[in-house]
């Protein structure tokens, strides 16, 4: 079992980061961080979402971080290179199409 999963069956919280600030947001996991919780997950749904995903991936690069409300197959391509979607990392969807990347 991953570090991921062993962490989230352990803790059984994901916490969502929602900011318009990437120095909020890391102020805001940091919080999170020191609290035990090391599952994060930055929502796509402020204009600066990405920038905060970014910066909490480069600031914290021990934490599982990953995107929410991830609605495209061009989202999950900047999540991805944002930070997201990596090595111990994640993204989810509230919706699913086959052309998003199932069969």
């Amino acid at each position: 079992m991953t570090e991921l999963l062993n962490s989230l069956q352990a803790k059984r919280v994901v916490p969502l980061v929602q900011s318009d600030d990437p120095k909020t947001a890391l102020k805001i996991s940091e919080a999170l961080l020191e609290g035990g919780l090391d599952v994060l997950e930055v929502v796509l749904r402020t204009d600066a979402a990405l920038d905060c995903l970014e910066a909490i991936a480069k600031e914290f690069p021990n934490a599982h971080v990953g995107a929410g409300t991830v609605l495209s197959a061009e989202q999950s391509q900047e999540v991805i290179r944002r930070g997201a979607g990596g090595y111990e990392r994640f993204f989810q969807s509230p919706g699913f199409e086959a052309a998003f990347g199932g069969g």
